[in-house]
This record gives C-alpha cells, structure tokens and sequence, in this order.
C-alpha cells in the first residue's frame, strides 16, 4: 500500500553532457578509477541488458575496491619496510617455543585499537624481522598506519633532533603511525641520551595509544628484554596462560 502522502524526489531532467564533461564531473567527485572504466563498463552492461543498479552497483564497487589498494599501496610504502614478507610466508614449523595461535590476537585490529605492545626476541636468523614486518603489514591492510625504522635510526634522528631544538616535532615521524616498528634493539652500544630519547618515544605513544614492536633483539640481552615486559606488563608465551598480558606481549624466536 502506497502512501499518498509521501514526498516525491525532485527528478533533474537528464543533462546532454559530453566525454569531457563527463570527466570533469568525475575529476570534481574524485572519480578517478572511475573516470578511467565507465565507458568499458558501459558497454558491458548494454550487452549484457544490466540493470541500471546492477550497473552502479559495479561502478561504486570498483571505485571503492580501488580506493583500497592504492592507500594499501601507499602506506606500505611509507613503513619503510626493509622487505616484504606476510605472516602466510613464515615457516612455523622451524621453531619449537612459537606457534601462530600466539600470534593471533596481534593479527587482528584489537591489536591497534586495545594499544598492545610487543617484544621479538632471539638468536640472530630466527625471522624476528620477518614476523614484526608481517604483523606491521597486516596492521596496515586492518586500515592502519605503520612505520618501521632501526633502533640506532630512531636514537639518531631525535638526538639531533633534540640538540636543535626541535624534538617535538620530530617525534611526530614516530608517535603518528598507530603501529612503530622498531629493529635492532640492543645490537649497538648507545650514546647516553639513548634512554631519553627512547623514553620520548614509549611516553608519546602511550598517550597516544600507539603500538609499539621492539624486535630483534638477540638473546644476550634477555634481561633488557625482561626490563621491558615489567614496564608494559607483557608476557612470555612459555610461563603465562592465555588471555594474560594485555597490555603487551613478549615472544622469543627459538
């Protein structure tokens, strides 16, 4: 039953545009993708006697599937990856103390939005870098931002940073990202800002609920490590049952 009473959409008479008309119209709506594949698609839905919603249907999906992989795209290149590798690629079945249901809970968005911490550590060659590069990944196809750098990188940039005067806003490159990557933690020997520095960096993210990963860290520098999980209250996957920690967790590559 019909409402006699319900307001009619106004119809605009159908406007004789031409191509280029068209396209500015695309380019003021930010169509890009767009702009590129109506005509094709155009022609595909005449012979195909599409349906004028089969054929929007198509177009906005496209569009917005497009939309997806370019920002994935994007940001991936804005991490600063040293590689690429995804969690599909890391062979479980060399390690004896690690399993990806472990892993899981760091896998998922809650790993950004609940502001988890966590600790990579282990002999050299064991895919630490592998897993925090897969995990920053795979934050940024949840539709995060990550960025990833080097311990020594980090401490470098913001002490020089520090010395001219302009640390806040230097800080910005690593408290921004909602997920910091950051490698090599205890390789080198440090100047004696390090811990001011790095200080900066864990108390802007806590405020900001970044994520943070520290990873390859060897495994002389266990105590460190240690240090870290009493400060984040992570936890070790060996000693501490599941669904403890939240506020970080502490993984050891074996």
């Amino acid at each position: 039953m019909t409402n006699k009473h319900a307001k009619q959409v106004p119809m605009t008479e159908i406007p004789k545009l031409s191509e280029g008309q068209l396209e500015a119209l695309f380019r003021r709506l930010n169509l890009a993708h767009t702009r590129r594949i109506y005509r094709d698609v155009a022609d595909r839905a005449e012979k195909e006697n599409w349906t004028y919603y089969d054929f929007l249907a198509l177009l906005l999906a496209e569009e917005v599937a497009h939309r997806k992989q370019t920002r994935l795209q994007r940001f991936t290149r804005k991490a600063r990856f040293p590689f690429f590798k995804t969690i599909d690629e890391f062979d479980f079945t060399l390690q004896s103390t690690l399993r990806q249901s472990l892993l899981g809970s760091y896998l998922g968005p809650d790993f950004v939005t609940e502001g988890r911490s966590l600790i990579l550590y282990g002999k050299t060659g064991r895919g630490k870098t592998h897993l925090a590069v897969a995990i920053g990944y795979r934050a940024i196809q949840n539709g995060f931002e990550t960025f990833c750098t080097t311990a020594a990188e980090l401490i470098e940039d913001l002490s020089n940073a520090s010395k001219k005067g302009y640390l806040q806003e230097s800080l910005l490159s690593y408290t921004h990202p909602h997920v910091l990557v950051v490698d090599e933690v205890g390789y080198l020997t440090y100047a004696s800002d390090a811990a001011n520095v790095l200080f900066h960096v864990c108390s802007a993210s806590v405020r900001n609920g970044e994520n943070v990963l520290p990873f390859k860290i060897r495994r002389t520098y266990e105590k460190r490590a240690q240090a870290l999980h009493r400060r984040g209250e992570s936890c070790h996957p060996e000693t501490t049952p599941s669904g403890q920690g939240a506020g970080g967790r502490e993984t050891e590559t074996d």
